[in-house]
């Protein structure tokens, strides 16, 4: 039984956890976007090849692109970890200057591959990104990587937000700027969107909807990347932060939901959290008819994005990851919602899928 009244529980608590992540490497910096993040570790190679999975999203590829490198795409296995054997012919084949890893949803761990990297040639600099897994950094750290970036702003409400570290010292970075369009669009997006869990009006969710696209597309249509500081207010909430609920919430919600809704033949969840893994960034599901099952959960107020169309030659070269972006579909788990939202999620998505 759902229950109402009893005390307020306390929301706000500072951790310290971002203050902690700074310590991993000798220089960190909060920055705007991720992207952004991605740009200053580009900056850091003296040369411009760099191996790139072959499931990632276009803003991932567009600093390096920015930059002049050479993308080549490496496979990964059905589990989205490193195909070994692929990786290393790359490098003997490139001799790439960079490599981009990434921990899938916080369930595909880069420490092996990435040492074995650093074995093959010290000289190759390692970039991690840890957006998936934000909240547990901390438990995965490698001193090898030579940066770790992410994105904050996808785990965490606030109007800009990514992380860098590593022990090369960034360059120049703009200071920040709170009249920045896309920081204006984010805060009154934000704003609206808390009016609209009261009132529930159309009207109301259409304006968020509206001011959220609208920075979406400034971010999209920018020529030109460059770093600049993260905003005062997204400072000032990073810094606020109780990671330690956040990853319970996480932790717990995604084996929740699986448990209502793994049983269900009409979607493959592919990993099972009795998997090691940390705090996941969201609970996907491969689906056959992926786009109508989008538009059946939207219907249904199940907002499941897709991650990630990729380019036709990373389809050609990992089918694996042509399957994920052409399969998959991310369903919330994390610390907005509690038991009993995830109760529900979990009944609709069987109601749906029937």
């Amino acid at each position: 039984m759902r229950e109402f009244g009893s005390e307020f529980h306390i929301a706000h608590h500072k951790d310290g956890y971002f203050e902690q992540l700074r310590h991993l490497k000798a220089h960190g910096a909060f920055l705007r976007t991720g992207r952004e993040a991605l740009l200053l570790a580009s900056k850091a190679s003296e040369g411009r090849t760099i191996l790139m999975p072959a499931y990632c999203c276009w803003s991932m590829e567009a600093p390096f692109i920015q930059e002049g490198y050479r993308i080549i795409y490496y496979r990964l296995n059905a589990d989205l970890s490193v195909d070994t054997d692929y990786m290393l012919d790359s490098i003997e084949k490139h001799n790439p200057s960079a490599v981009l890893v990434v921990n899938y949803y916080g369930f595909t761990p880069t420490n092996n591959i990435v040492n074995r990297i650093k074995q093959i040639n010290h000289n190759i600099l390692v970039i991690e990104d840890f957006s998936h897994c934000l909240f547990s950094l901390n438990e995965l750290f490698n001193p090898t990587v030579d940066f770790y970036v992410a994105s904050i702003r996808k785990s965490i409400g606030l109007p800009d937000g990514a992380i860098y570290l590593s022990d090369i010292e960034p360059t120049e970075i703009a200071p920040t700027n709170d009249t920045d369009e896309f920081l204006v669009l984010r805060n009154q997006a934000e704003r609206l969107k808390n009016i609209y869990q009261y009132t529930a009006s159309q009207q109301d969710k259409s304006n968020f909807l509206a001011a959220l696209s609208q920075a979406g597309q400034l971010l999209k249509n920018e020529d030109v990347i460059y770093p600049r500081e993260m905003s005062k207010e997204g400072q000032n909430i990073v810094h606020n932060t109780c990671s330690n609920s956040f990853r319970m919430a996480r932790m717990c919600n995604y084996e929740h939901l699986y448990n209502i809704i793994a049983n269900n033949p009409l979607l493959h969840i592919p990993f099972s959290p009795q998997q090691t893994h940390t705090a996941p960034f969201a609970l996907p599901i491969l689906v056959d008819d992926r786009d109508s099952v989008q538009q059946m959960f939207a219907a249904n107020g199940i907002y499941a994005p897709v991650l990630w169309p990729i380019t036709k030659e990373a389809s050609r070269v990992c089918p694996n990851a042509q399957n994920y972006s052409e399969h998959m579909l991310a369903l919330p788990i994390d610390q907005r919602y509690n038991y009993y939202d995830i109760e529900e999620l979990g009944h609709r998505i069987i109601s749906i899928l029937k």
